[in-house]
């Protein structure tokens, strides 16, 4: 996976995928659902930069991912690190954490 994110130029906003994964020459977004910026972003991606490959995992598509894989790589999304010991706050406004 590529850690030097690359950006991109989309004519007054500056846009960066989440991930690169050069072995397959494709740009990855993971998104939790779309957003009018969201939409506008990704059609102003696809028309300036038609000969880059750029895929899309929606919400349903990351939580099938997570399932599978999560127990595997270390520190996905907190869940195997220590951060999963932090005290949740399910309703802060009302002072109770579990």
């Amino acid at each position: 996976m590529d850690i030097c994110p690359t950006s991109f130029d989309l004519k007054g906003q500056i846009y960066t995928p989440d991930f690169y994964l050069p072995e397959h020459n494709t740009y990855i977004e993971v998104k939790n659902f779309w957003w009018k910026y969201s939409v506008e972003r990704d059609r102003k991606f696809r028309k300036l930069y038609p000969i880059l490959k750029l895929e899309v995992i929606l919400k349903k598509d990351y939580l099938a991912i997570e399932k599978e894989y999560s127990s595997l790589i270390e520190n996905w999304e907190y869940r195997n690190s220590p951060f999963e010991r932090w005290i949740v706050c399910s309703n802060p406004t009302a002072g109770s954490c579990s």
